[in-house]
């Protein structure tokens, strides 16, 4: 018979089970309840921090709002200052018309007596030359006209004339010249004509009236400055373009020196302050371009340690192979580098005159140099048809270039010194890497061109290569392509440099004469043909202010002459704001 079930057992279970239930449920709990609480905290948190913000906002709201009390108060203020003047400018505009009927009044009155009595004598009337100074500077015409055509002043009392023209009043100019004004007045402090005036401030109207009522295109003030050189100091490329079409001429601006030798190599340093000139004896004598002194005269004679500073001895003389064939400064314009026809290459210190060092390795004429643009290095060319790079400091020499077939006539670093170009009597121009030695291009010309000038570009992109045979090329030196071909017209083309931008390009030419392309075009620009005696070796200064030719007398006994000339339309066409070109020396 079985047992009955034990009912204790199974209650106890039970209350045990619910226990456990209940403590997990009061756990729950708990664990709630402090999230509850943290999320309050948080909240309570994000609650101060908006009243907080709210409370800045405020702030700077009610600082708003106090300022736009304060704009609105001043912007009353000018609205009522603003009617203030109105009414002081319609009272003025009310005076100056009672002003100018009283004017119109008195001339009538001035004309009314000039047809009584007729003209007036003004020379001792102090009142009446003041208010005609002061009309003319006053621009007023109407004055101006009634005292011109009513009275006769003096010569003296031209000057008027001066005022006029470098204020560019066409006007007013007109009305003087008209009346008798001497066109050709000068100033009495500079000594400057009315012309020169004009084309110092650009006024072209003014420049045009004065040559068409016969002023002197190639006068000249107190200085010896032409209009021309003026309007080409001042960039005014119109007025300058305006003097040549009416016959300017260039002005020589110093003769430096005249020798019974041949001028071998001129060279212009790169801060245009030195002119170098080499000569077939064997001298290097250094000119100052402003005031035209020689200070320096250079000669390594044999048997000597340094050169000859004190000027020539008598009877010096040194055999051919020391004459200078070529001539260039370093950058920085501190040594003379030049290149003889025994082959040698001598470096020469600036500041003291001596030879510093004399670099052997050519076996015959020296007939290109060219310097880094750091100084640094030198590349010489020679008729033995080898180019050189030698360092400037040590005299070392760091690589022979070998390729041409005839005479190097022309080297030229690019802008950033890693190129070296190099024109030879072979017809042909070679690009070199610098640093290898490596020739990166050979740009071929015809058989029968020799050349004598090369130019790299700004941007080192493209090189410029004029010949014998009147021919202008442009290369591009990445890809070797002939882009452009100009010709001259005229024998040899001796000397290129591009404008600052490259836009433009500047050849000279044996026949004396030079030209202004148009890089993209090919288009011939400018022609400026140069005085006779603008001839021979030329060199001019980076910003193409000056030139520097050497030339030769007409006479029966050879005299060589050195001068500089105002380089006129370069100057003011091709550097405009007086940067320096690139190109060769």
């Amino acid at each position: 018979m079985a047992s009955p079930p034990d009912t204790t057992k199974e209650v106890s279970a039970q209350s045990e089970k619910l226990n456990i239930d209940a403590v997990l449920e009061f756990t729950q709990l708990l664990r709630e309840k402090r999230q509850a609480k943290a999320k309050e905290e948080e909240l309570d948190t994000r609650l101060q921090s908006y009243e907080r913000h709210l409370q800045l906002l405020k702030g700077k709201r009610e600082a708003v709002e106090e300022q736009m009390k304060e704009l609105e108060a001043r912007q009353r203020q000018l609205v009522e200052e603003e009617d203030q003047f109105i009414s002081k400018r319609h009272e003025l505009f009310t005076d100056q018309k009672k002003a100018k009927d009283a004017q119109t009044d008195i001339r009538q009155k001035m004309l009314q007596l000039k047809h009584m009595h007729g003209n007036f004598e003004f020379d001792n009337c102090d009142e009446a030359k003041t208010m005609f100074r002061e009309a003319v500077e006053d621009g007023d015409a109407a004055v101006v006209k009634v005292i011109v055509y009513t009275g006769t002043l003096k010569e003296h009392e031209w000057i008027p004339l001066i005022t006029a023209s470098s204020r560019g009043d066409v006007d007013m100019v007109r009305i003087l010249l008209l009346a008798g004004a001497e066109a050709d007045s000068k100033d009495i402090v500079f000594g400057r004509t009315a012309l020169s005036w004009a084309s110092a401030g650009g006024h072209m109207a003014v420049a045009e009236f004065l040559l068409q009522m016969a002023a002197d295109v190639n006068s000249q003030d107190n200085d010896g400055w032409t209009p021309l050189r003026r309007a080409s100091e001042r960039g005014h490329e119109d007025v300058v373009r305006l003097l040549l079409e009416k016959g300017a001429k260039i002005g020589c601006r110093k003769t430096l020196g005249s020798y019974s030798e041949s001028v071998g190599a001129l060279a212009v340093s790169p801060d245009a302050k030195l002119l170098a000139s080499g000569l077939h004896d064997g001298f290097i004598e250094v000119w100052d371009t402003e005031t035209g002194q020689c200070i320096q005269t250079l000669q390594h004679l044999p048997g000597t340690k340094s050169p000859l500073r004190s000027g020539r001895p008598p009877q010096a003389r040194t055999e051919m192979k020391n004459m200078i064939c070529s001539i260039v400064f370093t950058h920085d314009s501190m040594l003379v580098i030049s290149g003889s026809a025994d082959g040698s290459v001598r470096v020469w210190d600036r500041a003291t005159g001596d030879c510093q060092q004399t670099l052997q390795g050519h076996t015959t004429l020296v007939h290109a140099l060219a310097s880094s643009h750091d100084s640094k290095l030198i590349v010489s060319g020679s008729n033995d048809k080898t180019i050189k790079i030698w360092e400037s400091a040590t005299g070392n020499c760091r690589r022979t270039l070998q390729g041409h077939d005839g005479c190097v006539y022309r080297v030229v670093f690019s802008h950033d010194s890693r190129l070296i170009a190099s024109g030879a009597f072979d017809g042909h121009v070679k690009i070199w890497n610098r640093a290898t030695g490596e020739c990166l291009r050979t740009l071929r010309g015809w058989q029968e061109e020799e050349v004598l000038a090369l130019a790299f570009s700004h941007d080192s992109t493209r090189i410029a290569s004029g010949a014998n045979m009147d021919t202008i090329k442009i290369w591009d030196v990445t890809t070797g392509q002939c882009q452009l071909r100009m010709r001259s017209h005229d024998i040899d083309v001796d000397s290129v440099a591009f404008s600052p931008d490259s836009k433009m390009l500047v050849s000279r030419s044996s026949m004396n004469v030079i030209h202004v392309w148009d890089t993209t075009t090919g288009e011939c620009v400018r022609v400026l043909k140069g005085p006779d005696d603008f001839c021979g070796k030329m060199a001019w200064s980076k910003d193409l202010k000056f030139v520097a030719s050497s030339s030769s007398d007409k006479g029966t006994r050879r005299i060589e002459t050195v001068k500089l000339w105002d380089n006129l339309v370069l100057s003011s066409v091709v550097c405009p704001s007086g940067k320096q070109v690139e190109g060769d020396e």
